[in-house]
């Protein structure tokens, strides 16, 4: 079950963006309500799926243990062949050669559904730009000069690209030799190819490829794709922008939130209540504060009023003694009506607009 939900999460319908929200990555304007804001940008995505992880380990693990025991046995048991357990380490040697043989087809077997992702894959492998020769020139003076800029990769660089093509070329090579090897009785020639082989192509590109992903500090960082499926962001975006762009280039321009890892929607959830806490206006909670001591009957309330208050109230005043007079004008130049002079309700006339005008002043 919760395997299924791994796989569904990493499927590529729903893997447009994974989300583990970053410490600064706003796309919220000031003016634009919270609750409709853009969301953040993952800092984690999603580089290889399980498939993709399983048959990378299916492949390097029973080679690495093949490289291993083939050294022992050439190094230390050729010269001297009666040394002891030589038995075990050459039959570690063959069954670790064919775990290599079984393993990576029991991989793609059981994720059938993804052997598209797989096809993908030898793809982007097998396919060379002007880009990737750039790349292959430029590399070794970028690892001393940070201000070379090294052209833009695919989802494999060209180090990676000429690994992935001398495993894939050398591949059958090796399962054949020690096929040979084992059955046939025609160990020499095949030995010769076996060992050479793996001395003059699998050596380099092994001890290279182990450097740059768990010593380099610039490249280790990717080797979580391997163990987790995810990485940095930035850090694959910086290394791998074509493939960044091609895969998130559209959710990253329209900051597209998609389906988050276990416990991430709840802090973005916790971090959007905070905000609304912190974002309510101060003249919001001195109204508040205001309108509680006025319900207590609390002595100075007059002078706790917001001066906006006050400053509303004069100008509702003025207002309304210019709507007293604008009903009963007064002219400049001529004694009251006749039919108004004595009458009481022009002489409350002064006394109305007196006590509007200092009843808006208190």
């Amino acid at each position: 079950m919760g395997e299924a939900c791994a796989d569904r999460r990493e499927s590529a319908a729903t893997v447009s963006l994974l989300v583990r929200p970053g410490p600064f990555e706003t796309t919220a304007s000031r003016s634009e309500p919270l609750e409709t804001a853009a969301p953040v940008l993952p800092e984690e995505i999603l580089r290889f799926r399980r498939s993709e992880r399983y048959l990378h380990w299916a492949i390097a693990v029973p080679f690495m243990v093949c490289y291993v025991t083939a050294a022992i046995l050439v190094l230390v048991y050729n010269p001297n062949p009666t040394l002891p357990f030589r038995a075990v380490f050459s039959w570690l040697h063959r069954i670790s050669g064919t775990s290599l043989a079984v393993l990576p087809v029991l991989v793609v077997l059981a994720h059938w559904r993804d052997f598209r992702v797989h096809l993908h894959n030898v793809r982007w492998g097998w396919t060379w730009t002007l880009d990737d020769v750039k790349w292959l020139l430029l590399m070794g003076l970028a690892t001393f000069n940070s201000r070379i800029e090294l052209p833009h990769q695919g989802k494999f660089n060209a180090g990676e690209k000429i690994n992935f093509m001398a495993i894939m070329t050398t591949y059958p090579i090796y399962l054949t030799t020690g096929l040979l090897i084992w059955f046939a009785g025609i160990p020499f020639v095949t030995w010769l190819v076996h060992v050479y082989t793996a001395m003059f192509v699998a050596t380099p590109l092994m001890v290279g490829h182990i450097f740059m992903a768990v010593v380099n500090p610039d490249t280790r960082v990717g080797l979580s794709g391997m163990i987790t499926g995810f990485v940095d962001r930035h850090w694959a975006r910086h290394h791998y922008r074509r493939w960044y762009d091609l895969t998130y280039g559209h959710a990253e321009k329209h900051a597209c939130l998609v389906e988050a890892r276990p416990g991430v929607e709840t802090e973005r959830r916790q971090a959007v209540q905070a905000c609304r806490t912190e974002a309510r206006p101060a003249a919001e909670r001195e109204r508040g504060r205001a309108a509680q001591a006025a319900a207590a009957g609390l002595p100075g309330f007059a002078e706790a009023r917001p001066a906006a208050e006050r400053e509303r109230r004069r100008v509702a005043a003025a207002a309304a003694a210019a709507v007293v007079r604008e009903e009963h004008p007064q002219p400049a130049h001529a004694s009251p009506q006749p039919a108004l002079q004595g009458s009481r309700a022009w002489r409350r006339l002064p006394g109305q607009i007196l006590a509007i005008e200092q009843g808006a002043n208190e």
